[in-house]
């Protein structure tokens, strides 16, 4: 394994962990919320949102990294942290449809998996673009050093 890919690996899964720490913040600067409370409540479907986000973030880091190296402007970080947000929200929220089975069964679907989710996308998003502008230049900079 190449020196640049591990840094880049690294690099991507510091940002991860950081996009992850601004969503737990988020509840409180937003509502006032209780961390911990919403952890109890959901603590399955936010370590399958979190696990997926962490192992897309390690083994997508090379791909990344490539097109960083390729093309010093790209917008591939952004979305990758957009992609990865979002395949850990629907991860975690998917989970909530199997953990509320006899409430879906019901006819609430909406409840448990759409509702979630919009609201993920809606104020998970642009912190995820963030992270990913965060992530560009951090792979700019691996790629700059690999170069000279």
């Amino acid at each position: 394994m190449s020196d640049e890919r591990l840094s880049a690996q690294w690099a991507t899964v510091r940002c991860a962990v950081l996009g992850l720490a601004i969503l737990a913040v988020i509840p409180i600067a937003l509502f006032g919320l209780d961390v911990r409370m919403l952890f109890e409540a959901w603590w399955g479907q936010i370590l399958a949102g979190a696990a997926v986000v962490l192992v897309l973030s390690w083994f997508g880091a090379p791909t990344v990294l490539q097109r960083v190296q390729k093309d010093s402007k790209s917008w591939s970080p952004v979305s990758f942290a957009i992609l990865t947000f979002l395949a850990g929200a629907v991860a975690g929220c998917v989970l909530n449809l199997a953990l509320a089975y006899d409430a879906v069964h019901r006819g609430s679907t909406t409840s448990y998996l759409l509702k979630p989710l919009f609201w993920l996308a809606a104020i998970g998003v642009p912190w995820a673009a963030f992270v990913g502008l965060i992530l560009g230049r951090m792979l700019q900079k691996i790629a700059w050093r690999s170069a000279v």
